[in-house]
Formats: structure tokens, C-alpha cells, sequence
């Protein structure tokens, strides 16, 4: 099942009726010798702990995992009737309102950090918007600085993200940020210090100011459209 606040609720209450094994957050999962070898982080991603699975069991995964194939067969629906439970009584409902998307389905998506200006949050929305991508954030910006809401942030505890391209400026790479994007397919960072951490996990990067490059980026950006 998918790794998403939904699908672990799901996945736990399967295997509680199962009396099965489950396994929460797997980045990889391989048949071997008849049973399932699932590989998954801890510590905050510092180590990568291998779980055997012998007969039924219950994974959950994160986007990215693997590339869908269509399937061979039209599956069955039995329809079942379900009596609610008279003990429980709706009062009302009201739906949780987000100001923003699901980053995890952004094909691409630009991320900014805490080296920036609050001005700069909204050159981030613009160069966001000419790439056709989402705007992000690292987990200071939106809740220490409150530039951004809170389902912006990328991390942890945040958005587990695995976009075609994630563009970060001026975010530094801690590894609470990294567990969030590390499945990205290419991962492009501009930041300042030559030390930051982002530029291990980088698959392009930029040693420089993001007050300079910005401009030029968004300039490259309208070019391209235009010529298109």
C-alpha cells in the first residue's frame, strides 16, 4: 500500500485482522529465495535495516518505488452492504482545507530554503511557475518563518517527494530534508556555501548566490518559451 497517512492507517488495520507482519516506508522491495527481502530507512534515514518476510505480510511504499504496468486482466467488483455502527453518531463534517497540492504526484518541483529572503519566496513561485512545477519549501521556512504552509515542506515529517527534477535554492541538505527528496530523479542545487550538505546529494549544482543566478534563471526560462 501506498506510503501516505490514508494507506498506513489501512495498512495496519489489515494487518491486525491478518495477524500479520507489516512494514511501514520500504524503499525496496526483492523476491529472494521465496521470500520478500524489504529494504527500509531508521534514525531519520542514518541506517538502512533489512526485513525478511515469510508468507503474508503487509508493506507500505512511497512514489517512486516502482513504474506501473498495465494490467493483463479486468479484475472483479463484489459489492457488498455495510451496516454503520449505532454506538457513533455524525455530528457534522468539514473538510480540511490546504492551500496547496499533493507534492508527492509534482513531476517537478522547486524547493526554497532558509538561506533566502522572504522576498525571494515569491521569484521561487515564478521561476516554479515557468518550469510547469510546485512550489516547496524546507521545514523552517514554513514553520519557524511561516513564508510558506505547512504542507510545502519537504522532509521527515513533511512531504516525501520523488519528482522527475527538484530544484532547490539556497537549502542547505540536512538529512531530515534529504530523507523527503533523495528518490528524486535529478535533484539540481544553488546554494552559497560550498559545504552544504545538498551538494552530496545534488546531481547538478551551483556554488554561487541565489540572488544572481534567479534573475538568470528566470530569464533562460521566459527565452525557452518563447522560442517554443
Amino acid at each position: 500500500m501506498g506510503s501516505t497517512p490514508v494507506g498506513r492507517e489501512l495498512a495496519a488495520s489489515v494487518a491486525a485482522y491478518a495477524d500479520a507482519a507489516m512494514i511501514s516506508d520500504a524503499h525496496n522491495i526483492a523476491l529472494v529465495d521465496g521470500s520478500f527481502i524489504v529494504e527500509l530507512t531508521i534514525y531519520s534515514g542514518l541506517v538502512c535495516r533489512q526485513e525478511k518476510l515469510r508468507g503474508f505480510g503487509v508493506v507500505t511504499a512511497g512514489r517512486g518505488l516502482a513504474a506501473a504496468e498495465a494490467a493483463g486482466a479486468k479484475g472483479s467488483v463484489e459489492r457488498i452492504s455495510l451496516e454503520p455502527d449505532k454506538r457513533v453518531t455524525v455530528i457534522k463534517e468539514e473538510p480540511v482545507e490546504k492551500t496547496g497540492v499533493d507534492l508527492s504526484a509534482a513531476c517537478r518541483v522547486v524547493g526554497i530554503g532558509m538561506g533566502a529572503q522572504e522576498a525571494d519566496v515569491e521569484t521561487a513561485r515564478e521561476i516554479a511557475r515557468l518550469m510547469g512545477a510546485e512550489l516547496a519549501c524546507s521545514r523552517g521556512v514554513a514553520e519557524q518563518r511561516h513564508w510558506l504552509p505547512l504542507e510545502r515542506y519537504v522532509g521527515i515529517s513533511g512531504a516525501v517527494i520523488s519528482p522527475d527534477l527538484y530544484f532547490t535554492l539556497a537549502i542547505s541538505g540536512q538529512i531530515q530534508h534529504i530523507y523527503g527528496c533523495r528518490d528524486s530523479r535529478i535533484i539540481v542545487a544553488i546554494n552559497k556555501d560550498e559545504t552544504a550538505p545538498i551538494f552530496r546529494a545534488a546531481d547538478y549544482g551551483i556554488v554561487g548566490d541565489i540572488h544572481e543566478y534567479m534573475p538568470l534563471l528566470i530569464e533562460a526560462l521566459k527565452a525557452m518559451q518563447a522560442d517554443n
